[in-house]
């Protein structure tokens, strides 16, 4: 496979594999991304998302907290492309979520990171029996 660039920065090998699991999951797709799908797995261009749909992801993001299931249920640390940015995930934000499965992290963005659409997991709501029940 040739070496694939995103956002002005080469791609790893691993990092090209996460994008190919991950590829159903994204609802928005920058024209970038799509030509790396069309270059590596055309096989998926029809899983994506249509053409129209295309818009900057940044002003998109809407999603301020992720579950678990959000990133893939993914068992190693790691950093992981979603729809709207490149996720860090540490082996602690995974021993949260071994022990509470429907936690949600809040997402912050990492300053001065080497892309623009950098994110890490910050506070966690544990979604606990208790923590769900009314006052």
């Amino acid at each position: 496979m040739p070496i694939e660039f995103y956002q002005g920065r080469p791609l790893k090998p691993e990092e090209l594999e996460t994008i190919r699991h991950q590829i159903e999951q994204f609802d928005t797709i920058d024209p970038e991304m799509r030509g790396i799908v069309k270059r590596n797995w055309p096989h998926l261009i029809s899983k994506l998302p249509p053409e129209d749909d295309v818009g900057d992801t940044r002003r998109r993001l809407m999603v301020n907290r992720v579950t678990w299931k959000q990133v893939g249920l993914v068992r190693e640390p790691g950093r992981y492309m979603l729809r709207f940015g490149w996720v860090t995930v540490t082996a602690d934000d995974l021993q949260v979520w071994s022990l509470f499965p429907d936690a949600t992290f809040a997402l912050y963005e990492v300053g001065g990171a080497e892309s623009k659409d950098e994110y890490r997991l910050g506070s966690v709501d544990l979604h606990t029996p208790s923590s769900d029940a009314p006052p």
